[in-house]
């Protein structure tokens, strides 16, 4: 049984954006110009790799496979979010991250859950690091 048969189709779509939706919420925070580049690279690299920390756990390494099969459409979450506000966009990623936890806080999906959000947050430092700030252009 592969792993997204454990979900509905619309609680997988939500594993399938909630990393790309912090990624993107940190990289409207940064206003870092030239770095929007290394962050936007920094995105994309966090959802297509596993870090050796996450190898073991089976729904990061699901959740990566099905991005890097293409499953995961950008226009599923981009639609609704491109005509936001900041401050709205940053409150509804909020709440797509409470309600991934409440999605993940089963007994029965406790043993990837707390990797899984982990991998999340290290996927939002990924992209908050990856450009320089402050100074003459970041440096």
């Amino acid at each position: 049984m592969a792993y997204s048969d454990q979900f509905t189709p619309e609680e997988w779509q939500q594993l399938l954006d909630t990393p790309a939706l912090v990624g993107a919420a940190v990289m409207v925070c940064s206003g870092s110009g030239l770095g929007t580049m290394k962050e936007a690279f920094a995105l994309t690299r966090g959802l297509l790799d596993i870090p050796p920390s996450f190898a073991a756990n089976g729904l990061v390494q699901a959740v990566v496979e099905a991005r890097q099969q293409g499953e995961a459409s950008a226009t599923s979450w981009q639609d609704g979010y491109q005509q936001m506000e900041l401050d709205e966009f940053l409150r509804s990623v909020l709440d797509q991250c409470k309600a991934l936890t409440a999605l993940l806080a089963t007994p029965a999906r406790a043993a990837d859950a707390d990797g899984f959000k982990r991998w999340v947050l290290g996927i939002g430092e990924r992209v908050a690091s990856a450009a320089r700030e402050g100074g003459f252009l970041g440096i």
